[in-house]
């Protein structure tokens, strides 16, 4: 193997060649325990069955990619299929990744109709998650505080995740959609706090859990935390013409914050990963990684959708700026240990390749063969899913075959490489990229 297409080609067919056989996969999963101690306290699960981020149902998604182009896949996708529905009593709340609202996006995904009344109870189930929340906000929004803040509102768990299914189930889901939206407007408007005005958006001090390790108070800017998840869920809805009141106002907010918090250094400018108070009235914190969940290039991707949804040029020339600065320190200095969509290179990947789309100008899309070539330099053909996960946790060595953090997700920001992101699923609308 030499050129990265040929290399990517071959990793995305041996990856699928071994993510084939479910009992295979368990047969490598469950020697192990399917959950990990964190350093921080509490634990989090590396495999749950039914979740999309980390179980049955990011390889159905996977599979139903590859099924586009070639019809033998088509089965191994039914079958991760029926094994998320076989499970779905073992859903975790309603959120994107874990819950409810995976379901249903691995769904419609992968355009199933024959999954008798799982849709309906999945649908039942997400909007009581959405009235209840509504309620919360109403009666108790100043109370939201520490890990709860992210769980109300975040990509992973909170509203936005739920909100980029119901915008990916069209029509049927408007309503519901609506409610998410005026949800998240109400919550971003601006709280005092401890005798101070503060973002809607700001997290409590909290005891550190397995969705932050911070415990000081602080504002999140990152995409799958912060306030670019919501940001980027006003924009493509906005564009799509699912429209709520003050939606408007609420997403030209949240751009201002980031265009006012951008910092410089010798590479240019950037992003802080969060900053906790005294970072915030400055305006200066550590400077984020440049991934897609937490750094410069996720936060860059939803500021660049925003502009183009409300027509401000000013919003996607700072998102070019960022973006292309973040580049160049990708090429300097390769940060990143591991190949993932969750703080790695295969969600640098896709992150880069949908950027190209919405500023071709940069040719951004020229970093793309280097970003495989970092991939493929992890890639290990005797590892059983060609990818470990060196360390997370209180654990080494992790063979993870999911989406999220795992094989199935490297295929995927591969196959989007090699073909294009015109997806046959839709698959990356979970990132809040398209």
């Amino acid at each position: 193997m030499s050129h990265p297409h040929e290399n990517a080609r071959e990793i995305v067919s041996r990856i699928a060649e071994r993510l084939g056989d479910p009992e295979h996969v368990l047969g490598v999963i469950q020697p192990g325990s399917t959950s990990i101690a964190l350093e921080t306290g509490g634990r989090r699960e590396i495999w749950h069955r039914p979740s999309l981020g980390s179980g049955y149902g990011g390889l159905a998604l996977f599979y139903a990619e590859l099924a586009r182009s070639d019809a033998k896949y088509a089965p191994i996708a039914r079958e991760y299929v029926r094994r998320t529905l076989g499970s779905v009593a073992e859903i975790i709340g309603s959120g994107l990744y874990q819950g409810a609202a995976g379901i249903g996006f691995i769904l419609d995904a992968c355009a199933r109709s024959d999954c008798g009344n799982a849709r309906d109870v999945i649908n039942t189930a997400v909007g009581e998650s959405v009235r209840e929340r509504a309620d919360q906000i109403a009666n108790g929004g100043p109370r939201i505080k520490g890990a709860n803040m992210y769980r109300a509102y975040d990509v992973i768990q909170g509203l936005t995740g739920i909100g980029a299914y119901l915008l990916k189930a069209g029509n049927a889901g408007d309503e519901l959609l609506l409610d998410v939206l005026d949800c998240l407007v109400k919550l971003g408007r601006p709280r005092r706090w401890d005798g101070a005005w503060r973002p809607g958006w700001w997290i409590g001090e909290t005891q550190a859990s397995p969705i932050t390790p911070f415990r000081r108070e602080h504002l999140n800017l990152g995409l799958a935390h912060g306030i670019s998840g919501p940001l980027a869920l006003f924009s493509l809805a906005w564009s799509a013409g699912r429209r709520a009141p003050d939606q408007a106002e609420a997403a030209a907010a949240i751009a201002e914050t980031l265009v006012e918090k951008v910092q410089t250094d010798e590479a240019g400018p950037h992003w802080a990963r969060l900053l906790e108070w005294d970072e915030y009235q400055l305006g200066k914190g550590v400077k984020s990684a440049p991934t897609w969940c937490y750094g410069g290039l996720g936060v860059a991707r939803a500021l660049q959708l925003a502009g183009h949804a409300f027509g401000e040029d000013r919003w996607v020339k700072t998102a070019d700026d960022v973006f292309t600065a973040e580049l160049a320190r990708l090429a300097d200095a390769p940060p990143l240990p591991q190949a993932f969509i969750c703080h790695g290179w295969a969600g640098v990947l896709q992150t880069v390749l949908r950027y190209a789309e919405g500023s071709p100008h940069l040719d951004v899309a020229r970093h793309a063969d280097f970003i495989v070539e970092r991939i493929v330099e992890r890639y290990d053909d005797d590892l059983p899913f060609g990818f470990r996960v060196n360390r997370m946790g209180d654990s080494l060595d992790l063979d993870i075959p999911g989406l999220l953090e795992g094989a199935a997700g490297v295929a995927l920001a591969l196959d989007a490489y090699l073909n294009g992101t015109r997806s046959a699923t839709g698959w990356d609308s979970m990132l809040l990229l398209s």
